[in-house]
């Protein structure tokens, strides 16, 4: 261990921050629970390096990686305000100020800026290039999409075998997007792999197997699945008998206990010894039950049925599990599960080839358009850095360069990071995270790579690496920690969870400023659905709807009376406000069914990421449209459309273009009604949409589809419609991002609607959906609302989480193929000849497996969510029969650990696990109403802050409320209003129409033009003919060639052509010109000029400025002719070509490249076209040099003249 200097007295930090600050001499882990100020550690650490008279570290020769853009910016700041600090209090020290200086190009990043850097840096080690762009995920997604287009369609050309057989297997009788989507998941899963040619052979080294199934090498992984489902069944079975013996009703499964008990380890025995003798031995019959005797006759109304209910449901559940076994671990024998996988080692060979042919060709993709992905950073950067030798340029310089390596979010590393990391690192790393915090898994994320350190540094003999641990919390009341603390101490284990819920890890209290409160901090609030939707005479509202209402009343509890909450900044109390709340859930699905509810209460509503843009009522309306322009013969946008505002057909419409004429599709039902239909109103609107209709097909023959969504937007009224509508500004907001889309999508590719519809579609398919556009500041008084996800690092006074009863989301299990960075890919066995797919061990292992990875970063996810809150926490989750729902949490109060049965732990949404958890609760009993069971209690009882609340109804205070609302009598008052606020004129209205900075340029233009309209609409602009355009094109192009050369001719004596021609190569060479810009500059022009006696007095100036850039002001009144207001003064900018300045004067020199003919003819006409600009020039430079005389001077070098001015 190195030595850490003493800690003062009287220092902020604890003995853990401290260590973490000085801490020197190996890798080292910091452990920081939320909270704790890792942070703060981490700016500490910093600077203390920095101030350090020892070490005395440069702030670029630190490497700080951070996770999120705006985490590295928030360090950099903090370093920026901290530095300041001590250089204000030493500003003599020089290294202080040359810290200050170097902060701007530290790198203090995100891992993938410092990929980029790194290619940026050392792009000719692998031959790339270093001007590259990064791609958004809509450009990958397209690009990506038409190379997998253009492979395909090529290998069905060819007729390729191992394409075609993957074709059979993957694809349906209509299109192969399936085998599509199969190719892009192995692609990307492949990349997380620091070696995607060894990974590749790893998983298909998977599928080795010899005569048994012993020889395959994941075949003890799946013996370990099924004998941890044995003991699940046992434990089942246990439970049931646990129960049974607390009534003699019920007490008759003691008499089968054994026997289940005996069938279950005879299975775990076959499980050890053979797998053909266990399919035999479910083959012939040995999964049998005896049935239970219960009472009969009058004896039978004696059994308490609730406890019956338990003991059946627990048996039940231990026979499924070992009927899991039966079905599906042992459906087959051992030979055809062999047969499986020689299959299946086929199908993935060829499934391989085809992504690297894939891959080969999105590089080249990628490469012509100079695009990176963020995956392309880090595989190139790995590429540079990696070496057998381990020693290459590039790793000496990052080994030499940093003296410590600092990554913020350690837990949500990924193995290529950490292959990155290890090469350019030298025992110098310090890692801060905390892994029960780690909720990243779909970026890759592996907490596993923070518990495997963890594990070993804690053992204090180890030399990898040293550990700290920081669990003192500083955010969240006293309250709110014990509430976490007792639910994690009986959940979480590295089984569940993959992290020890210990003394190390439970959150300690550091936060003494709250003052005390009498009101309750924490609430679990569980709702009776059927019992609430009778309450509020609703047909059958949805669990997220009642959770909206009552969590909306709930708010306006809190803001009515008045409660209130702690303000550091203030440091005092202070009444609640809107934005102190956030309402957090797993998802954005529920956001929509909020904004709905919370606008019923007039609550202001914010989500803070909406997703759901292509579910907008406004996109999607838009997007029907455009399906219909490229095909109109598909039913459901055409109904959408019509049914829309943009031609106002109703429902009674719709049904009567159906049934006078019942065509196949609804477009020919539509022509066939104009011709003959009875309703003239609805014929003409007929008419006139086929009419548009029309014109919007020829329209995108010829133009882009941006231009025909602008089109659309202006003929139709419908952007200026949903101004109307609620949320009028986002919804057009939400048409301009769609408008931008299509504009970004032809610069991509060919101008084809269909493959525009199709990339949404794909984009849709993929879980891409495009962020709402955001319309309003964060900073205003909202309530939030976002995920849990988006939640992390951030805080808040009041938290509510909703949605704690709905079930996770295991759509990953399903499907015909399952990958996993450890275990490769899984695949259903396909019999191509019946068309039937089978489960294989190995897709069985893989969904266990997932399964398992679920849970635990469920587990954390809701560990996330609950260290959000500061003060208040509010518990919101919906059931439908709540009884039935605390009989079963009731049922696992007997269990004498802490730490709850795995089998406990494994239930599929938020409610049942902290409900389950409550049960230790010393009044929870007593809570639960109606409930006969009479369980013993487990010893163990744990303290539990705040109440539980079991709604059957809600209260209706609020109706009470809004039936107290005064009622509007008079409507005049308000028309006078807005009649009044339609009609008022702006008393400055002339500033809304003129610009208030003008360039000299556009002065010219105005002077010069006979009249000058201030308007900002787009005006129609004529082509001129070809020969015109390239006439104007090349007088333009000479003379900016030739402004560009002057720009860089050298002011010296004896000047000749040969030195000319030599500087023409010089620009060429450094790329200031193109060969053709140069070869329209005429050198004798040049070299002519040279020859002035200006130019010889130039020769001997003081200074020479080229391209002098200015500002000015000037009167309105000299700018705009029209001009009546007040004397307003005008921002003027320019660019002076060349000023020269003298002891004595001051020349400036404009250079004009304009064709004279007869100069003496002309002079007059030319003098008076530049006298305006040349007048600016002169009084912004007198302004400059006030004791100077200024001469101007324009210089005709086509007639290689000077011109006084």
């Amino acid at each position: 261990m190195s030595k850490i200097p003493k800690k003062p007295e009287n220092t902020r930090w604890n003995d853990g921050q401290w260590q973490a600050i000085y801490e020197q001499g190996n890798n080292i882990l910091v452990s920081a629970s939320a909270g704790s100020g890792k942070t703060s550690v981490l700016v500490e650490r910093t600077i203390q390096k920095v101030l350090n008279d020892e070490e005395e570290a440069s702030v670029d020769e630190l490497l700080i990686l951070t996770f999120t853009e705006n985490a590295a910016k928030e360090m950099k700041q903090r370093l920026r305000d901290k530095l300041k600090e001590a250089y204000y209090k030493d500003p003599t020290n020089k290294h202080l100020r040359k810290q200050l200086s170097k902060l701007g190009t530290a790198q203090i990043s995100t891992f993938h800026s410092f990929c980029n850097a790194v290619i940026k840096k050392y792009f000719y080690i692998i031959d790339a290039e270093a001007n590259f762009k990064i791609a958004d995920d809509v450009e990958l997604t397209l690009i990506q999409d038409e190379v997998l287009e253009s492979l395909f369609d090529d290998l069905y050309e060819e007729e390729n075998d191992a394409f075609l057989r993957l074709v059979k297997r993957f694809t349906s009788e209509t299109n192969d997007q399936a085998l599509k989507k199969v190719v892009l998941d192995l692609y990307t899963k492949a990349r997380t792999a620091p070696f995607k040619d060894t990974w590749f052979d790893s998983i298909t080294a998977f599928y080795d197997v010899n005569e048994t199934l012993d020889s395959w090498g994941l075949f003890k992984y799946v013996k370990e699945e099924m004998i941890e489902l044995i003991q699940e069944a046992k434990y089942n079975f246990k439970k049931a008998k646990e129960i049974a013996e607390l009534d003699e009703y019920t007490d008759a499964y003691k008499d089968v206990y054994e026997d289940d008990v005996h069938l279950a380890t005879t299975i775990e025995d076959k499980v050890n010894t053979s797998f053909n003798e266990l399919v035999t031995f479910f083959n012939n019959g040995g999964l049998s039950y005896e049935k239970l005797n219960y009472p009969r006759g009058k004896d039978k109304e004696l059994i308490n049925k609730h406890l019956k209910e338990i003991i059946n449901k627990y048996r039940k559940e231990g026979k499924d599990l070992l009927g899991k076994i039966k079905n599906q671990f042992c459906a087959f024998k051992e030979q055809t599960h062999i047969k499986f996988l020689h299959h299946n080692k086929e199908i993935l060979t060829d499934l391989i080839g085809l992504v690297k042919q894939f891959e080969t060709r999105l590089d080249q993709a990628k490469k012509d358009r100079n695009l990176l992905d963020f995956a392309d950073l880090e595989e190139l950067t790995l590429e540079i850095l990696y070496t057998e030798n381990g020693d290459n340029e590039a790793t000496r310089y990052y080994r030499d360069r940093f003296k410590e390596i600092m990554i913020d979010e350690y837990q949500d590393t990924n193995k290529m990071q950490e292959t990155i990391i290890s090469i350019i690192s030298n025992r110098n790393v310090f890692m801060v995270g905390d892994v029960k915090q780690s909720i990243y898994s779909f970026r890759n994320a592996e907490p596993s790579i923070f518990q495997d350190k963890f594990m070993t540094y804690q053992d204090e003999s180890n030399e990898n690496g040293t550990l700290i641990n920081l669990n003192m919390n500083y955010r969240s009341r006293g309250t709110v920690l014990e509430y976490i603390n007792a639910i994690y101490s009986q959940l979480m284990d590295l089984q569940v969870g993959e992290a020890k819920y210990d003394d190390l890890a439970k959150l300690n209290c550091g936060a003494t400023d709250y003052p005390l409160v009498s009101h309750p901090t924490i609430e679990l609030s569980i709702l009776e659905k059927n019992s609430i939707n009778d309450e509020l005479d609703e047909d059958d509202l949805e669990q997220v709807e009642i959770e909206a209402h009552y969590i909306a009343r709930k708010i306006k509890a809190l803001v009515n009376e008045g409660v209130e909450v702690y303000d550091r900044k203030l440091e005092k109390m202070r009444p609640i406000r809107y934005r102190d709340i956030v309402i957090l859930s797993r998802s954005y699905s529920s956001q929509e069914a909020f904004d709905e509810i919370f606008r019923e209460y007039d609550l202001p509503f914010l989500s803070s990421d909406l997703k759901g843009y292509f579910d907008s009522i406004e996109v999607m309306t838009v997007i029907s449209l455009l399906k219909v322009i490229d095909n109109p013969l598909q039913d459901i946008p055409l109904v959408a459309i019509l049914r829309s505002p943009m031609f106002n057909i109703d429902e009674r419409e719709l049904a009567s273009i159906r049934a006078l004429a019942k065509r196949d599709y609804f477009y020919d039902n539509i022509t066939e009604y104009i011709k003959s239909g009875d309703n003239k109103e609805l014929v003409e609107k007929l008419r006139t949409f086929k009419i548009k209709l029309n014109e919007w097909r020829e329209f995108i023959k010829n133009e882009p589809i941006s231009e025909l969504l602008f089109d659309v937007y202006q003929s139709t009224n419908y952007y200026d419609f949903v101004t109307g509508l609620y949320g009028g500004k986002q919804r057009q907001a939400n048409l301009d991002l769609l408008y931008d889309r299509a504009r970004q999508f032809e610069d991509i590719t060919s101008n084809s609607l269909y493959k525009f519809i199709h990339l949404i579609d794909v984009i849709r398919d993929q879980n891409k959906d495009l962020s709402v556009a955001r319309t309003v500041s964060e900073n205003e008084d909202f309530i939030q609302y976002m995920s849990i996800h988006k939640s992390k690092g951030l805080e808040f006074p009041v938290v509510f989480i909703a949605n704690l009863g709905k079930g996770y989301n295991y759509r990953d299990e399903a499907g015909d193929y399952l990958i996993d960075k450890d275990f490769g890919v899984a695949l259903k066995y396909f019999d191509l000849e019946r068309r039937v797919k089978y489960d294989t061990l190995y897709q069985l292992l893989l969904k266990n497996k997932k399964r398992n990875s679920l849970l635990s970063e469920e587990l954390r996810l809701l560990y996330v969510a609950l260290t959000r809150a500061k003060e208040q926490l509010y518990l919101v989750g919906s059931v439908k029969d709540i009884e039935k729902t605390t009989d079963k949490w009731l049922s696992v109060s007997t269990s004498n650990e802490l730490l709850m049965p795995l089998s406990e732990r494994k239930d599929l949404n938020y409610l049942d696990l902290i409900g389950k958890t409550m049960v230790r609760r010393g009044d929870f009993r007593a809570k639960v109403a109606n409930s006969d069971l009479d369980l013993p209690e487990s010893p163990i009882r744990l303290n539990f802050p705040g109440t539980i609340k079991f709604i059957s109804n809600l209260s209706t205070d609020y109706e009470k409320q809004m039936e107290q609302k005064e009622t509007i009598q008079n409507n005049d008052v308000y028309f006078d209003m807005f009649e009044q606020a339609f009609r008022f004129n702006y008393e400055h209205d002339q500033k809304t129409t003129h610009f208030a900075k003008q360039s000299i340029t556009d002065i010219k233009k105005r002077k010069n033009s006979a009249t000058y309209a201030y308007e900002l609409q787009k005006n129609t602009i004529y082509r001129k003919p070809n020969f015109m355009e390239q006439e104007n094109k090349s007088a333009v192009d000479r003379g900016t060639a030739i402004h560009l050369f002057m720009q860089h001719l050298p002011f010296k004596e004896n000047m000749n052509l040969s030195y000319l021609e030599e500087i023409k190569l010089k620009l060429i060479e450094k790329e200031f010109l193109l060969k053709e810009q140069v070869e329209l500059v005429d050198l004798d022009k040049v070299f002519h000029f040279t020859k002035t006696k200006e130019y010889m007095e130039i020769c001997q100036a003081k200074k020479v400025m080229r391209e002098l850039p200015f500002t000015t002001l000037a009167p309105a009144h000299e700018v705009y002719k029209d001009w009546k207001e007040d004397d307003t003064k005008i921002l003027i900018q320019g660019v002076m070509d060349l000023v020269v300045e003298f002891d004595d004067k001051v020349y400036l020199i404009d250079y004009k490249s304009n064709k004279v003919k007869d100069l003496k003819q002309e002079l007059p006409e030319i003098k008076n076209e530049y006298t305006l600009q040349m007048d600016y020039y002169v009084a912004a430079l007198k302004d400059l040099y006030p004791t100077k005389k200024v001469e101007a001077y324009l210089y005709l070098i086509e007639a290689n003249q000077f011109v006084s001015m």
